[in-house]
C-alpha cells in the first residue's frame, strides 16, 4: 500500500503559504507482506528523486537518495520518502 500526502500543514495555515509545489510532500510504503515487493514511485513532474527518511527494516544510518522510479520494499516494513531537495522533517 502507498500513500502519497501532499501539502499537509496546520488547518489555519492558508494554502498559498504551504503550496510550493514538493514543499510539503510525504510518500509513505507499506509492505506487511512476507516478502520483499516492489513499489512503482509516483512521478511528481520533477526529475529529482526521492529522499529516504525512514526504512523500518533498516538500522538508523545515512538517508538514501532513491533514483530509480521503483523502489524494493522489505517484507513488513514501512518506508518514508520525502522529494530529495525538500526535508520537511527536521
Amino acid at each position: 500500500l502507498g500513500v502519497l500526502i501532499q501539502n499537509w500543514g496546520s488547518p489555519g495555515d492558508q494554502p498559498s503559504a504551504r503550496h510550493e509545489e514538493g514543499s510539503e510532500t510525504l510518500l509513505l510504503v507499506f509492505n506487511s507482506s512476507l516478502e520483499s515487493r516492489t513499489f512503482r514511485l509516483p512521478d511528481l513532474s520533477r526529475s529529482e528523486p526521492w529522499q529516504e527518511l525512514l526504512n523500518t527494516a533498516e538500522p538508523p544510518s545515512t538517508v538514501d537518495s532513491v533514483e530509480p522510479r521503483t523502489l524494493q520494499v522489505p517484507p513488513q516494513a514501512l518506508v518514508m520518502l520525502c522529494p530529495a531537495k525538500r526535508r520537511p522533517l527536521g
